[in-house]
């Protein structure tokens, strides 16, 4: 199925935007990015918006040593067995998974978003929601009641979720420097400008699966 940028609303762009704002820890007041149109754009207007020291070094280097460290201290793994092609499953087992992803994260200072329900939660809860949104039509306290318990389902079923969203190391690298750009370089007052346009694009390919031909600096924003 092909999805292009005019199959979402300005309201799934604004909730995209908030993750960036978490990722290059900036904030958007109301209506700063009225004047914006494309996706290139943003990412210009996002570059000159940043306050911190330039340097020309790698993220996603920082953030794999970063990872490394972290998890060879949290959890006795030998630095050295820890590469960018090692498989999540042989250092972080089903059992006590959670327990040391938040080890993990604890060493690393940020949260580390790698664990999710099972499919068949996920798939469930959706099913639920559709027939609550229909039951409202017939019954609006029943179907306000079946929302509410699958919102609070749904928070914890994400609290103690152990599926793995990556499969190696090198994808947890690829997540952190997507997902929390700023706190996974050496130095969180630094940034690399000329890497800021791919994190922004990268952030619409992955949460809105804008297909690749389409994601242009040109392409035009939902407003």
């Amino acid at each position: 199925m092909s999805v292009k940028m005019e199959d979402y609303s300005s309201e799934d762009v604004e909730d995209l935007l908030l993750k960036i704002e978490d990722s290059l820890n900036i904030e958007f007041k109301d209506n700063e990015l009225a004047h914006i149109r494309t996706l290139g754009e943003l990412c210009d207007y996002i570059v000159n918006k940043m306050e911190l020291e330039q340097k020309d070094d790698c993220t996603s280097q920082q953030a794999f040593y970063k990872l490394r460290q972290a998890t060879s201290a949290s959890l006795g793994v030998n630095s050295k067995d820890i590469l960018p092609h090692t498989e999540l499953t042989g250092i972080l087992p089903r059992k006590n998974r959670r327990k040391n992803v938040r080890k993990i994260e604890s060493i690393l200072g940020f949260n580390l978003p790698i664990l999710h329900p099972p499919e068949f939660v996920t798939l469930s809860l959706a099913f639920l929601l559709l027939v609550s949104i229909v039951a409202m039509f017939f019954n609006a306290i029943a179907g306000i009641a079946g929302i509410v318990f699958i919102i609070a389902t749904t928070k914890i079923a994400n609290k103690y979720g152990k599926e793995l969203k990556a499969k190696t190391i090198r994808e947890v690298v690829e997540l952190m420097t997507r997902e929390r750009y700023i706190h996974a370089r050496r130095y969180s007052n630094t940034y690399n400008r000329n890497e800021i346009e791919n994190v922004v694009f990268d952030m619409f390919r992955h949460h809105l699966l804008i297909d690749e031909a389409e994601l242009t600096r040109d392409i035009q924003l939902a407003q």
